[in-house]
């Protein structure tokens, strides 16, 4: 028997047994998804619970907030099964879960929003990557800055104060970064902020009915900006910390 084949031999069972609908997506989650998958839920609902099986490599986190809030007015019990794939805008809906399965292979990532790249039709950047790059150079320029400071005062043999050292290594960190600093669009770290806003928001107004975060609070800081990046794994064990059932 194939992988797949169990997972829905599996599945099948775990419905007929909890008295649940049993609904499959695979696939990136986009515009337009979320209307058809209302849809077919709407046909569907025939159980008062319902386990969803899920595999994607994200999405849209708008269309990802709708299936998940579909599911939660539809079934009174939630449960995401993940057989692998289910990132960030699958990591979405999993918070709308009351209960979540994972196989050994099942992973999440964090819900960082991914943004088109100007001028490339195909590629996207994640909005962990400004915030990281600010981050860098405030790390660079304050360890300049320290270095300069130290460097004046020892050349002048500990003669020059350190407010005096602190006034003459401003101005050269300034020189150094700031043609950097300029490359950065404050229009582009507005728009990832208040990304990274909505899919906070999204995903604390549907941790509200299903209460599956173990710290709110912290857990959506931490699948928001909380990660090194896009693709980070969030396995098994991973997730037990992050989630209740």
């Amino acid at each position: 028997m194939s992988d797949w084949k169990k997972v829905l031999k599996a599945a099948n069972e775990y419905g007929a047994k909890n008295k649940a609908d049993v609904l499959f997506f695979s696939g990136p989650i986009n515009k337009g998804d979320d209307f058809d998958f209302i849809e077919i839920c709407k046909n569907r609902s025939k159980r008062k619970n319902v386990l969803f099986i899920l595999v994607t490599s994200g999405g849209d986190p708008h269309a990802a907030y709708r299936m998940a809030c579909c599911l939660q007015q539809k079934y009174e019990w939630v449960s995401i099964f993940v057989p692998g794939w289910c990132k960030s805008a699958g990591t979405l809906i999993a918070i709308g879960a009351h209960e979540i399965i994972m196989t050994d292979l099942a992973e999440f990532g964090p819900i960082d929003v991914q943004r088109a790249k100007q001028d490339d039709l195909w590629e996207s950047s994640s909005g962990l990557t400004e915030d990281a790059a600010i981050e860098t150079l405030e790390k660079a320029a304050w360890k300049m800055f320290q270095n300069f400071i130290v460097q004046i005062k020892r050349i002048s043999g500990g003669q020059i104060t350190f407010k005096t050292a602190a006034d003459a290594a401003a101005p050269m960190v300034a020189g150094a970064l700031t043609p950097i600093f300029a490359q950065i669009d404050p229009l582009k770290i507005g728009e990832n902020s208040r990304a990274m806003r909505i899919a906070s928001d999204y995903g604390k107004r549907l941790n509200i009915r299903a209460r599956n975060l173990r710290s709110p609070q912290r857990g959506m800081a931490n699948l928001v900006s909380g990660y090194a990046s896009h693709g980070f794994v969030i396995d098994r064990d991973e997730a037990g910390e992050l989630f209740k059932n």
